[in-house]
């Protein structure tokens, strides 16, 4: 591994996986099933998003990609099989293709600008996505130079071997850690179908689309919108103590008498240098508390500013 002096990083991403959907009805078969409108896409922009069931849990986030004559659905690993099998059942006749094995794409990731692309610049902003001849470069967040690159699979493989001879290489774990510092959330299997967008704060970051006609669990997640109170919401927090909990874990508070959980992990993790941190959907009303793990870890909630007064 090289020193991250050389100015970028390299990450490997395993835990994400890729469908493609293409044919000429692609846009408008994908705009019914998500919860984004990707009619408002413009050309140069990718878009976050989440596929929801009828009671508006989401069974997975994404991030659509425009890619060739259609798109890519950048996701959790763990969910492809199923997604793409359930979301088959809807295409019926319309012109779409989902996932032809011989279309796949891969994927790595790159934080700064490798020498492998060298003439290319990062897209600028948050989401905009480029291309370098057959790659398309896509930034994650404005704070930083973060990017997922995608292709064919073997120019994306040949990029990450030529990068890597001169670049720090990272891997899922790395990434991870960065999703949680910026509040990404990411649903995966063991966390598919537990929570409603709000609490993911899909609504905040324009992947929730209240404008657009009807898609699966979009009444319910409307009405929380204009009737109801999103009691839950996303929290970042610090762990202290041994346990790295899964995704999907419960969190406990040693003071409250009720039945339910104070929250669940949307994802954890402790990187190379011992540093521990979580993303958790909490009650509104354990904001800035100290949650329990189990009897030696805990992690002490961040308190945001739209939060009640305790």
């Amino acid at each position: 591994m090289k020193s991250a002096a050389t100015g970028y990083r390299v990450f490997d991403l395993a835990h994400l996986g890729l469908i493609t959907v293409t044919g000429t009805d692609a846009r408008d078969f994908l705009s019914a099933q998500l919860t984004s409108d990707l009619r408002s896409l413009n050309e140069g922009m990718s878009q976050r998003s989440a596929w929801c069931t009828g009671q508006g849990r989401v069974i997975a986030t994404l991030r659509i990609v425009q890619h060739d004559r259609g798109y890519v659905l950048v996701l959790a690993r763990d969910l492809l099989d199923d997604v793409r099998r359930r979301l088959s059942l809807y295409v019926l006749r319309a012109q779409v293709r989902i996932d032809a094995a011989a279309d796949r794409p891969a994927l790595i990731g790159i934080r700064g600008t490798p020498a492998a692309l060298a003439g290319f610049a990062l897209p600028r902003s948050a989401d905009a996505q480029t291309t370098a001849g057959a790659l398309t470069i896509v930034r994650c967040d404005g704070d930083s130079d973060r990017a997922l690159v995608i292709g064919p699979a073997g120019e994306v493989g040949a990029l990450f071997e030529r990068a890597r001879g001169d670049a720090c290489l990272l891997d899922a774990t790395d990434w991870r850690a960065l999703d949680i510092a910026g509040g990404h959330a990411h649903v995966c299997a063991a966390t598919s179908e537990l929570f409603v967008p709000q609490m993911l704060d899909l609504d905040r970051i324009g992947a929730v689309s209240f404008d657009k006609g009807c898609y699966p669990g979009q009444e319910i997640i409307a009405r929380l919108k204009y009737r109801g109170e999103v009691k839950r919401r996303l929290r970042r927090g610090a762990l202290d103590g041994p346990t790295i909990p899964e995704p999907g874990a419960e969190l406990g508070a040693p003071t409250d008498a009720r039945d339910e959980a104070a929250g669940h992990v949307v994802d954890a993790v402790c990187t190379a240098d011992g540093t521990a941190q979580m993303l958790a959907v909490t009650r509104n009303d354990s904001a800035g508390q100290r949650l329990w793990i189990d009897a030696t870890t805990s992690v002490l909630t961040e308190r945001r500013s739209d939060d009640p007064l305790p």
